[in-house]
């Protein structure tokens, strides 16, 4: 049976031939994403009249591939224009339906209008701030179409490609495309779901390094660092000797996040190590001790975070008894982008899951309980933990306590009850080190070794720290240096940007654009200025202290 997805689409498709006999097509291609967004109404006018005074200092390029994506790309539009008051020219990249294949394509007779309402969606924006964008179909790489044929190749998943690896932005797109973290390349609509990201990979590179040369660009600024459409420009750049710059918006509302991206740390949540070492040596003041409480008990009530996935029941589980230990296992969204860093224990989280809890359930005074990441039913996985671990391993669920992802039990509540946590790559191990539980870390992540978590080298180190669980143990240093880390974390480096906010109309929160003014952007606002003045010296986009 089609779905109201299948239907709005076939509607379009429909329209648009019509459309186009009567000299409307345009019209009606403004009409459908007038259903979908009103970001371009909202522009200052004086934003996209702005012109130059004497010649740019230097341009910097913003790879904006995606089109449909109203709200990201109206932020990358608001920081491009603070740039540009600053005297540097902002150039627009912007995919005009030349990739084979994209986050946007479903490969079910409907990509043709997706296309077009993609590319129209971005253009449509650009003209409201007053840029021209350069589109993907102007540059090299346009002949990429189709070229790749996994069957040919020594490892499908090493590919590089003029320097850049295209391998994990291939991988993690094709994970967040079907929802699932297995890449079976034997089924014929995975391998040209695959292939086609490969190819699209390919042609970014060309593109983009065209466009570098082109432009002379003084910077690369960009999104999405661990997909194709956003981590293989600023890896190009990278290749290229530009230095890449990568945003987000905070994980508290109505802020920014700001990294660089480099070989090891691609995404803006990571920090210099050198310099995060200079923070967990120095002291919080009470002030700043009192910030890190008031986030988490924002983080606990959901006012703190931009997508509050986890229940708000005060509801937990029934510990173990006597002696024995409580332990939570915390796994991440399966297909998320978050798993594609680098592997320290298990490549693949289904297996760290079943390792896992086979090893710890085998002691009878260890009393287990597996708390899948809610999003797992909340946003489509298509091999839930729950239900995989009960159809393949029922001898393993016999012997813990497995809470469906969708339980009404706060991960906080549970937290409480836990004398050890071991988690993925979840934040909620910092959450606990803070809490003084200990916790053990089986992948890389922004938090990993900085001395407030267990870090397992190796997955034999891992597996010994988890048949001896009860050596595991927190301690008051250890505390104090997940607290230093998370004012560094959710109160330094979520710099103050108000130009979206997130509300809470469905499960995971609606994200908005907020009406911004030429002014707000101009010299004078302290929060802009220290973003504009840190990326320009390649320091540390961190409030002081």
């Amino acid at each position: 049976m089609p779905t109201r997805h299948d239907l709005k689409w076939w509607a379009i498709e429909g329209m648009l031939p019509v459309a186009s006999a009567l000299g409307q097509r345009e019209a009606v291609i403004d009409r459908v994403i007038d259903r979908i967004t009103d970001e371009h109404e909202i522009v200052d006018p004086a934003i996209r009249q702005f012109e130059y005074k004497g010649e740019p200092k230097g341009r910097i390029v913003y790879p904006v591939v995606q089109g449909r994506a109203p709200v990201r790309n109206y932020m990358v539009c608001t920081l491009a224009h603070a740039f540009r008051v600053r005297g540097y020219e902002p150039v627009f990249l912007l995919c005009d339906s030349s990739l084979s294949m994209c986050m946007k394509k479903r490969r079910d007779g409907h990509d043709d209008a997706r296309c077009e309402v993609c590319t129209h969606t971005g253009r449509r924006l650009f003209e409201a701030f007053g840029y021209d964008p350069v589109t993907l179909s102007e540059l090299p790489g346009a002949d990429h179409n189709a070229t790749v044929e996994v069957d040919d190749l020594a490892d499908p998943f090493d590919i590089t490609y003029r320097g850049v690896d295209l391998s994990d932005f291939a991988v993690a797109s094709t994970r967040n495309h079907l929802k699932m973290n297995e890449i079976d390349l034997s089924d014929p609509e995975t391998r040209a779901l695959y292939e086609g990201l490969l190819d699209g990979g390919a042609h970014l590179v060309d593109a983009t390094a065209a466009l570098i040369k082109e432009t002379g660009a003084t910077r690369i600024v960009g999104n999405h660092p661990a997909y194709i459409y956003g981590g293989v420009p600023l890896a190009t750049a990278r290749e290229q000797g530009l230095q890449a710059v990568t945003i987000m918006g905070g994980k508290r509302d109505r802020t920014l996040l700001v990294g660089y991206f480099d070989e090891e740390t691609p995404l803006p949540t990571y920090t210099d190590q050198d310099y995060l070492d200079e923070v967990l040596d120095r002291p919080l003041s009470d002030g700043q001790d009192a910030e890190v409480e008031e986030i988490m008990a924002g983080r606990r009530d959901g006012s703190e975070i931009r997508y509050h996935y986890a229940s708000n029941s005060e509801v937990s589980v029934e510990a173990g008894s006597g002696d024995g230990l409580t332990v939570g296992v915390f796994s991440n969204l399966m297909w998320d982008a978050s798993l594609a860093s680098k592997a320290i224990t298990f490549a693949d989280p289904y297996e760290w899951v079943v390792r896992t809890l086979s090893v710890l359930a085998r002691r009878e005074d260890v009393h287990v309980v597996m708390k899948p990441h809610p999003a797992e039913a909340m946003r489509e996985s298509n091999r839930r933990v729950d239900r995989w671990l009960e159809s393949e391993h029922p001898d393993i669920v016999d012997r813990i306590e497995l809470l469906p992802p969708d339980t009404d039990v706060s991960p906080y509540e549970l937290m409480g009850d836990l004398d050890v946590g071991v988690v993925y790559s979840t934040n909620l191990a910092l959450e606990m080190a803070i809490d003084g539980i200990p916790a053990v870390v089986a992948a890389d992540v922004h938090y990993r070794g900085n001395g407030f978590t267990i870090d397992p080298e190796n997955r034999e180190a891992y597996l010994e720290i988890l048949r001896n669980i009860d050596n595991v143990g927190m301690t008051d240093e250890m505390q104090t240096r997940a607290r230093r880390y998370a004012h560094l974390l959710w109160v330094r480096k979520h710099i103050p940007y108000r130009v979206y906010e997130t509300s809470s109309k469905d499960d995971f929160g609606s994200v908005h654009a907020l009406p911004v003014e030429h002014e707000d952007l101009t010299p004078g606002n302290e929060h802009v200025d220290f973003i504009i003045d840190q990326v320009l010296a390649g320091e540390p986009v961190v409030r002081p202290l």
